[in-house]
């Protein structure tokens, strides 16, 4: 009986200590570093940063969602949160994979969310007419002035770029452009700043939408929207 008293003490600790896992996606031209201002109580909750993997030759979305996988734990529940690109990758993923909770910031839920300067390239590429180099240097020397608020974490943006492939930096563009879905997902929160530039909020459906923020908002406005993140997260785990 003491063996057995012990055992069931030991297996109730370790369902206990046991967290669950949040995978990070970051935006296009960025790292872990763009979450530096994401509060989640890491007492509950493991926090993983997904590291985009070079993008093969006339690799798909799909496809390359479906490589992502293979750094998330699906043998347990697990919750997904996307900025921008890493929105729609994360979009793409809870297709296959349904994860406890989807929660978007600054991203799109589907192909008609996305502004027209993306819809459009889907039948004229112009992009194409650009190496990936120019693109990076362009996404440099662009982003400032799309979005006026970036100036404040100037140096990290530029330092996030920097670290970008030029081969990365096309195939990503070349995949916003041709992304093709109507759905949305089944259950999400949806976070966007009412000044985004890059993926205007008059195309998105049911957000929540955040004053005077613009694309960058998950490292300029985190703290105005944590609660929020930390009270969905909660939610989804409780129900």
């Amino acid at each position: 009986m003491r063996w057995l008293f012990l055992f069931l003490i030991l297996g109730n600790f370790t369902c206990y200590s046991q967290k669950e896992k949040i995978y990070l996606f970051p935006g296009q031209g960025a790292d872990e570093r763009l979450f530096s201002e994401l509060d989640i109580d890491s007492t509950y909750f493991e926090i993983l940063h997904i590291v985009y993997p070079e993008p093969l030759k006339k690799e798909s979305m799909k496809e390359y969602a479906l490589r992502i996988i293979d750094q998330i734990d699906t043998t347990n529940d697990f919750f997904l949160i996307g900025v921008s690109f890493g929105g729609i990758l994360a979009c793409e993923i809870a297709d296959i994979k349904k994860p406890g909770a989807l929660i978007l910031i600054s991203s799109a839920k589907n192909t008609e969310e996305l502004p027209a300067l993306y819809r459009f390239q889907k039948f004229i590429p112009i992009y194409r007419l650009l190496s990936g180099k120019a693109l990076l240097w362009g996404a440099k020397k662009l982003q400032a002035i799309v979005e006026p608020d970036s100036k404040n974490e100037k140096s990290v943006f530029e330092s996030m770029l920097s670290e970008k492939t030029p081969h990365y930096m096309k195939w990503s563009i070349h995949m916003i452009c041709t992304w093709n879905k109507s759905s949305l997902p089944e259950s999400y929160l949806h976070i966007h700043g009412e000044e985004d530039n890059t993926i205007p909020i008059r195309r998105i459906e049911n957000s929540v939408s955040i004053t005077n923020g613009s694309h960058m908002i998950c490292l300029t406005k985190a703290k105005e929207f944590n609660p929020l993140i930390n009270a969905y997260i909660n939610q989804n785990i409780e129900e």
